[in-house]
């Protein structure tokens, strides 16, 4: 679930991070013509949300994947709250997309590939031991420790909102729910402590 991540040992050297693609393949482009290719000087973190929303989301995995198989440990990828089926099955213009693009250009063999692709990618990393990253934010669950993270079962996907119903009916989520479903949806606030996102 969670990665350690040094700055590569060459001199001068620095690792990007870099936010929500959304399939937007000529953002990604950019973003190697400014800074480089990933190298011995230069490593890759992909803070999740590759998938969705761009009519490119397929082509900028096959790139970052290939990059990451080219250079091994200077490329990584965390997973977002898009790396999910059930946002990828959406429409694009609800925020989906991935789903049709993906089926549309390769089938559902490669598809069912993504998916399974998805649940493998961790969901924190921690760069030289000092800058902890994660595509949501923090969690509601008090004093969650490095350690706890690296033991959580994340190989499955985050839970879905509860329905009235449920909630009605005094269903809660666990401990290890609310933090999976908190590192791929929470969302920084300007007030102290938790309060109940707008989205």
């Amino acid at each position: 679930a969670l990665v350690p991540l040094q700055l590569p040992p060459a001199p001068g050297s620095k690792l990007i991070v870099v936010g929500d693609t959304h399939g937007q393949l000529e953002d990604v482009l950019h973003i190697f013509h400014r800074h480089g290719p990933p190298s011995k000087e230069r490593a890759y973190l992909f803070n999740g949300d590759i998938s969705d929303r761009g009519a490119e989301a397929v082509e900028a995995w096959i790139l970052i994947l290939s990059f990451m198989l080219r250079y091994p440990g200077q490329v990584h990828i965390l997973r977002g709250n898009h790396e999910n089926e059930q946002l990828n099955e959406r429409a694009r213009s609800f925020g989906g997309g991935f789903a049709e693009e993906c089926l549309a250009k390769y089938g559902p063999r490669i598809y069912e590939r993504f998916q399974q692709l998805f649940l493998l990618l961790p969901l924190f990393a921690v760069i030289e031991k000092q800058i902890f990253v994660v595509h949501g934010g923090l969690f509601r669950t008090p004093q969650v420790t490095l350690e706890r993270l690296k033991q959580l079962p994340y190989r499955r996907h985050y839970p879905m909102t509860l329905t009235k119903e449920e909630q009605a009916s005094g269903k809660t989520w666990t401990e290890e729910e609310e933090i999976l479903f908190d590192a791929q949806w929470a969302d920084p606030v300007e007030l102290p402590g938790i309060t109940r996102s707008s989205r």
